[in-house]
């Protein structure tokens, strides 16, 4: 039998959502679901208008909610969040938890929408700065990430984790000793994991600092031995640096730690190729090529094999489908046509110098 605590507790909150205008349907042992409304979009469409309770039992509503989200039951956390909201527009805690619930979701722009109220509320907020440049990030605006992690460091200049996005923005800005500076700052605030050390000996490379990116890749797979992406990373640096047995080895090992991703066959395979050994790498080529029929790389590689085997009907024939995957690379005409001229098709070949031509013009255009 329940005890009067709990039932006088549930009426309360019971009464305040029906005065926040949120309809419940409750039968013997089933939750408070609002997965029972017909779209996620339209959690509110039975709210009644114009009910403004006090702002404590908005606070209550939204503790509730927190503890919803706390649980991992997002849908459920919004649906109180929203009744929080309702009966006190100015909740700066329903906003955060619920901007957080929908970013848990991936619904994006309602959690910019969210966590944009939360910096009106309380400009001084660094996480959700942070929070927001993420998914700025997801929606490769990279400009507003930038704009919203360098706030956040603004507001608190010791947290590592938002050096370690914006670094990981400025890498994909393509400024990468920018880059470096903060996934440097980022590891001296404590922040000392693969992922980070991955990243920095990923911008270290991208510059030819191939030494200090293998240290990196190198750290990476102490601090973590089951990241295949660092044995990936390693084995690219150790290639640029013609150490093709170290880089062999290196994909073996990301292979070995993840058997399905077909590009690491792609980078043993290139090791391979590089080393002059043609069978082994083609060996490479096919197995990728079976994980991922549109992996275009594979193809790329096989048919240069083809063609250093002077194989050209094949080495053709991989060229056309590395066009048909990504029909907009002009060098991949220029390729096939190089193979059409050693076979003697001298239309064919200037067909397709042709089409290289125009797609460089096209490029070349303005909108």
């Amino acid at each position: 039998m329940s005890s009067p605590y709990y039932w006088c507790r549930f009426s309360l909150i019971l009464s305040t959502l029906l005065l926040a205008g949120v309809s419940l349907f409750l039968s013997p042992g089933v939750a408070i679901s609002p997965t029972q409304t017909t779209a996620r979009d339209d959690r509110d469409a039975k709210a009644r208008q114009g009910i403004a309770p006090p702002p404590d039992q908005s606070a209550m509503i939204t503790r509730q909610g927190i503890s919803f989200y706390e649980q991992g039951q997002y849908e459920l956390s919004i649906y109180f969040l929203n009744a929080g909201i309702r009966l006190n527009p100015k909740n700066l805690q329903a906003y955060l938890y619920r901007g957080n619930a929908y970013y848990r979701q991936k619904e994006w722009n309602k959690a910019i929408a969210d966590y944009t109220e939360v910096t009106r509320l309380d400009s001084d907020n660094a996480v959700v700065y942070a929070n927001r440049a993420y998914i700025y990030f997801q929606l490769k605006d990279y400009d507003k990430a930038l704009a919203d992690d360098t706030k956040a460091i603004q507001l608190d200049p010791k947290a590592p984790d938002v050096y370690d996005g914006r670094g990981n923005i400025l890498l994909e800005q393509g400024k990468y000793a920018e880059a470096v500076a903060d996934f440097t700052q980022a590891i001296h605030l404590g922040r000392k994991d693969a992922m980070t050390f991955s990243r920095r000996g990923n911008a270290y490379e991208k510059q030819g600092k191939h030494d200090q990116a293998i240290a990196d890749y190198t750290e990476a797979i102490r601090l973590n031995p089951k990241y295949d992406f660092s044995y990936f990373l390693r084995a690219e640096a150790e290639e640029e640096k013609g150490a093709y047995d170290q880089a062999i080895g290196d994909c073996s090992k990301a292979i070995e730690l993840n058997p399905k991703d077909a590009f690491h066959y792609v980078c043993r395979g290139h090791a391979q190729y590089k080393k002059g050994a043609l069978d082994q790498a083609m060996a490479d080529f096919n197995k990728a090529i079976e994980l991922n029929p549109k992996e275009v790389a594979a193809y790329v590689w096989r048919g240069r094999c083809f063609f250093e085997k002077k194989q050209y009907q094949q080495a053709a024939a991989d060229w056309s489908e590395v066009i048909r995957l990504d029909p907009g690379n002009p060098e991949s005409y220029r390729a096939r046509a190089r193979i059409y001229r050693v076979m003697g098709d001298f239309d064919k070949a200037e067909a397709d110098e042709q089409k290289a031509r125009e797609l460089e013009q096209q490029k070349g255009s303005p909108l």
